[in-house]
């Protein structure tokens, strides 16, 4: 009796038949066109790096300490409307937020060759407490989006999360590290063997976790692993 409403799911304006706004779209591939590292995908500042070096060489932290996963990419910088509707998403588990978010999403595999040959779909599992709490995991909800509009399989079981961990936001690269210790388990490793996996989650800002996740794959023999999610944090430091 009641259509849902004819709104952008990322900002909510009006729309003729409720799809991204031409704003919104405009937004995000303007922000998250901007250069890259190329292994962690933190979106370079532009006002601290050498113009020639801008995209070209991994981050200083790749550089000293290469993370497990091959490579990152984000749909776009973590601010703005991305984050607008990353929280909107993780507060409420909105699934027209979801949709448009994997929508964006596989925009950035289509236009990445290592990312168009995933095969699967593992997303960043949330603990069973808090899961239970929320009522959904947000990772989960990007990645079923993301492997229906790409027909890939989507592996929801393949990882768990077996501590509970206090939340990363506000702790350094070294306690978010710490932080992750031994939280993770890989449940069904015959699903990962020489397989290119594609890990989800809704923001990689250090990419403590995806390393951390990355590192236990790594034991059953993964293809490729990579990481891809919502938003990405920023890089402020010169590149070499």
């Amino acid at each position: 009796m009641y259509p849902p409403r004819r709104a952008c799911p990322l900002c909510g304006s009006q729309t003729s038949k409720g799809e991204i706004c031409p704003h919104c779209l405009q937004w995000v591939r303007r922000h998250g066109s901007g250069p890259v590292c190329p292994v962690c995908g933190r979106f370079i500042n532009l006002s601290s790096v050498r113009p020639c070096n801008q995209g070209r060489h991994p981050c200083p932290i790749c550089t000293s300490q290469a993370p497990a996963f091959n490579a990152a990419r984000a749909v776009g910088p973590y601010e703005g409307v991305l984050r607008d509707a990353i929280i909107h998403l993780k507060s409420k588990g909105t699934r027209r937020v979801a949709a448009a978010l994997g929508e964006l999403a596989s925009e950035v595999v289509h236009r990445e060759p290592a990312f168009a040959a995933a095969e699967l779909i593992i997303p960043v599992p949330l603990a069973p407490r808090r899961l239970a709490r929320r009522g959904f995991n947000q990772a989960q909800l990007l990645a079923l989006e993301l492997g229906n509009l790409l027909e890939l399989p989507v592996d929801t079981k393949a990882v768990v999360k077996v501590r509970d961990t206090k939340p990363q936001i506000g702790l350094s690269r070294y306690e978010r590290e710490r932080n992750l210790v031994d939280a993770f388990a890989v449940i069904t490793p015959e699903t990962i063997y020489g397989k290119r996996i594609l890990l989800i989650d809704d923001v990689l800002t250090t990419g403590a976790t995806m390393d951390n996740i990355s590192i236990k794959l790594r034991r059953h023999q993964p293809s490729t692993i990579l990481a891809l999610t919502a938003a990405g944090g920023k890089t402020g430091v010169f590149f070499a």
